[in-house]
């Protein structure tokens, strides 16, 4: 609960007649939530670190133009969360946060370099057309994702409309380590054309393992709906086989042709060969 200061409106007054003011007072007595409660749309800097305390005196219009640039790469972070699990889009990032696209290109190669995100390739049958084609990008840390994406609680998750991508962004979290362990993370992919789309592909010697992500914990016959026109467009030697991961307890048949997995399941599958 906020407590208003006596001096509240005096500070107000005076950041409406001058362009800085200066707060001073004791340690731990609330000047900068006073001052973080006051002016919300402003940007805070600590100079307790003596980096940023040196960066100030030494180069002052540098320091300014940069607290401006770590705003919006926060800004951009979040954006990337909050599209987790879906096609990049460059140009919309950079609309979004007022960024320029080749700065959206440098950061995202930053967040990659740092493994911070990941970007999953389409599957196509020639390799030249899959590396011109849109990537997916994901978040490889789902617990920084849920904080972006202000998920504080189970409760919280079961109530967002992001719950489908975050379960996504953690089976692609899953099966990047375990085929990351064998060093296969190369022969995985996603699938989408005009008019179907399939989570997961793993191509393994030009036989392709269909993995479809639900969050419900009871899968349904029309869910492996997308599963089978992939399958319809495969040759029957390139299908190995298709399955749903979804929040069941454990592994079943949906249909004649394509089971539901738990995540363990999936990963104990990959893990085997």
């Amino acid at each position: 609960m906020w407590i208003e200061r006596e001096i509240s409106e005096h500070v107000r007054s005076l950041a409406r007649q001058r362009p800085v003011i200066v707060l001073t007072g004791a340690r731990q007595t609330g000047k900068t939530s006073l001052l973080e409660q006051l002016f919300p749309e402003h940007d805070y800097v600590s100079l307790d670190l003596p980096s940023e305390a040196a960066s100030a005196e030494l180069d002052p219009a540098a320091f300014f133009a940069r607290v401006t640039d770590l705003r919006d790469f926060e800004r951009f972070v979040r954006a990337c969360a909050l599209r987790s699990g879906q096609l990049l889009n460059k140009s919309d990032l950079a609309r979004d946060i007022g960024i320029s696209v080749p700065t959206v290109g440098a950061w995202l190669a930053a967040l990659q370099a740092s493994g911070l995100v990941a970007l999953l390739e389409p599957w196509f049958s020639n390799q030249n057309k899959r590396l011109s084609k849109t990537p997916k990008l994901y978040f490889c840390d789902t617990g920084l994702l849920a904080y972006l994406i202000n998920l504080r609680s189970v409760a919280d998750l079961h109530a967002s409309p992001l719950r489908g991508a975050l379960f996504e962004t953690a089976i692609y979290c899953e099966l990047r380590r375990a085929l990351g362990l064998r060093q296969e993370l190369s022969s995985l992919f996603f699938w989408r054309d005009r008019t179907t789309e399939v989570d997961f592909v793993l191509d393994r010697g030009g036989r392709l393992h269909l993995f479809e992500v639900k969050w419900s914990e009871l899968p349904r016959s029309e869910d492996t709906s997308q599963l089978h026109k992939v399958a319809a467009a495969l040759a029957p030697e390139q299908l190995a086989r298709m399955a749903i991961v979804a929040r069941a307890p454990h592994r079943h048949p949906v249909s004649r042709d394509v089971e539901a997995l738990t995540p363990a399941d999936l990963v104990a599958e990959v893990a085997k060969r």
